[in-house]
């Protein structure tokens, strides 16, 4: 067995007694490797500028627990250990309001270790949660531990889903380590 890198994914080439080898994805996902070149697209990265890349990291890093993988002058690097998630410092002139809440253009989701504990964590550094659950119904108690998810905005407006469930979003496999 021998690892290697390929277009930013890491993948092992196994070779199996009497078969041909065939290719694993990092997340388990195994196919051949006439099949690899006429797979989809792997997201390995996504990026947003921050107003204040302190403030976002804290959010990113200290309530949902990413990790800090790099820092760069006025970007850091985040990584859950499958996907890169770069915060940039914005800039540039001042941007327009961003939509937030239910009207988004765009959310994020992530899976934590403990709901409970990342609902806590993000309460405790200032950021409030507007949801319980996913689909924006029932507003958010403090009294009442989220049950199954819960929607936060990061410092910029950016709604995130929080969840402690492996099976949330339809298509991803997460793996235990």
């Amino acid at each position: 067995m021998a690892a290697v890198g390929d277009d930013d994914v890491d993948i092992v080439l196994h070779h199996a007694s009497g078969s041909s080898p065939f290719v694993e994805y990092h997340r388990g996902i195994s196919v051949s490797k006439q099949e690899k070149r006429h797979m989809s697209s792997i997201l390995v990265h996504v990026g947003v500028r921050a107003s204040d890349l302190q403030q976002t990291l804290r959010f990113w890093r200290d309530a949902l627990g990413l990790r800090v993988a790099s820092e760069h002058g006025h970007c850091c690097d985040l990584t859950d250990g499958y996907h890169n998630f770069r915060v940039f410092q914005h800039e540039g002139p001042p941007r327009p309001p961003h939509v937030g809440g239910m009207l988004d253009y765009l959310h994020i989701g992530v899976r934590v270790p403990d709901l409970h504990e990342a609902a806590s964590r993000c309460r405790e550094l200032g950021f409030q949660i507007i949801w319980e659950g996913l689909d924006g119904k029932t507003r958010y108690d403090p009294e009442r531990p989220p049950a199954i998810a819960f929607k936060v905005e990061d410092p910029d407006g950016i709604v995130v889903d929080v969840t402690a469930r492996d099976d949330q979003w339809p298509g991803v496999e997460l793996g235990t380590d």
